[in-house]
């Protein structure tokens, strides 16, 4: 979510000239400072594997110029406000570091990262027969929803972001800045106004993937983070807290479309779980043909290039490579070709094009072999 938000100077500019108080810019240390649920995992600890290889020589897949401003991988961690970097090759851990005030172990908000958790949670529900299917309309679990041109947005418009909602999360700041502190996130909810005709805009817009959170706990008769810790995360293995940002105490409605607060190494663990086509463990947890919505790969030829809350604009005839993106930088990237997971979380993108970067460091993890080194773990 709000990735474009990093215009600092249009958004202070906004907020004071709207001379809103309760406005504030978010921050990866939101679930401490604002409120979230803590999920009680009942599972085992696993611990992640380490490999006894390290990585490619950084000026192996850095840009030229990002070699010669900061010289070393870790330099450019520190300069970019980055507080974790992790990379994993074939299930097993061949960098993990930790910058700028964190440490292993903590967790920080991944925003708009949390969208790929929630879609796939619907694929759960569409597995277990809690949802029919994704084209059920929204109406079926909203009743606000039955009325006129809404009775036509379905569940897929929703994770396909092609509601139609008359909403823009990139353009119109202070009405994304009010949504992401709305205090009673149901408000936003009830009667939206449609600006274009269901499934026939893609518009990124999180208030749809908060839609489908809400349907998803409707559908599955319990609230979403109890059928989230039950249905997934126990079977993970995560090794630290993990938190859901709210939007208030009064009202405990989780951010479904941005308030997941975890460390790397869990983090990294989900990833895991969809490079191996939701099986953990010798255990299929999800259905592969339930958590893709995608018709015909169409969503990585098309300009938008996204499907299903991933981003798949580095997807390449060769290469399955996709990802998923948060505000501030937070990046969780698959390479399914090269069986590679990088996850890279931070203060704010710190002025590094990481998406490129990030997909030839998973190539080139196949194409050169690993290399003989010491892991960096802090």
């Amino acid at each position: 979510m709000l990735k474009k938000l990093a215009l600092l100077s249009v958004l202070v500019v906004t907020v004071l000239v709207q001379s809103c108080s309760s406005v504030r810019i978010p921050t990866i240390y939101d679930g401490k400072k604002l409120g979230a649920q803590e999920i009680q995992i009942a599972s085992n600890k696993k611990s992640l594997i380490y490999s006894k290889n390290g990585m490619p020589k950084f000026e192996k897949w850095a840009p030229a110029a990002y070699v010669k401003k900061y010289g070393s991988l870790e330099k450019m961690m520190e300069s970019s406000n980055t507080t974790a970097f992790l990379v994993m090759k074939d299930g097993q851990v061949l960098y993990e570091n930790y910058f700028n005030g964190i440490r292993q172990g903590d967790i920080t908000q991944v925003f708009s990262i949390t969208k790929v958790v929630t879609t796939t949670l619907l694929g759960i529900a569409l597995q277990e027969g809690k949802i029919l299917s994704v084209d059920q309309p929204v109406s079926d679990f909203i009743p606000e929803f039955k009325e006129g041109n809404l009775s036509k947005i379905t569940l897929y418009h929703l994770a396909q972001m092609q509601s139609g909602i008359n909403y823009d999360e990139y353009s119109k700041l202070l009405q994304t800045l009010k949504f992401y502190n709305n205090k009673h996130a149901e408000t936003r909810l009830r009667n939206p106004e449609l600006k274009a005709a269901p499934g026939t805009l893609f518009k990124y817009k999180s208030i749809d993937t908060q839609i489908l959170g809400e349907c998803i706990e409707r559908a599955v008769g319990k609230p979403f983070l109890e059928y989230i810790n039950e249905k997934l995360f126990t079977y993970l293995g995560f090794e630290d807290v993990v938190t859901w940002s709210i939007d208030s105490e009064e009202s405990g409605k989780p951010k479904f479309y941005g308030g997941l607060n975890i460390s790397a190494r869990d983090l990294a663990k989900f990833g895991k779980l969809i490079l191996n086509n939701g099986q953990c463990d010798g255990i299929q947890i999800l259905n592969p043909l339930t958590n893709s919505f995608c018709k015909d790969l169409s969503c990585r030829n098309m300009e938008n290039y996204y499907c299903n809350g991933w981003w798949y604009d580095q997807w390449s005839a060769d290469t399955d490579v996709f990802y998923g993106s948060g505000f501030r930088g937070q990046i969780l990237m698959l390479n399914k070709t090269d069986n590679v997971v990088i996850v890279r979380l931070g203060e704010s993108k710190g002025g590094v094009k990481w998406y490129k970067m990030l997909r030839d460091l998973s190539t080139q993890l196949e194409q050169e072999g690993l290399m003989d080194g010491d892991l960096a773990v802090n």
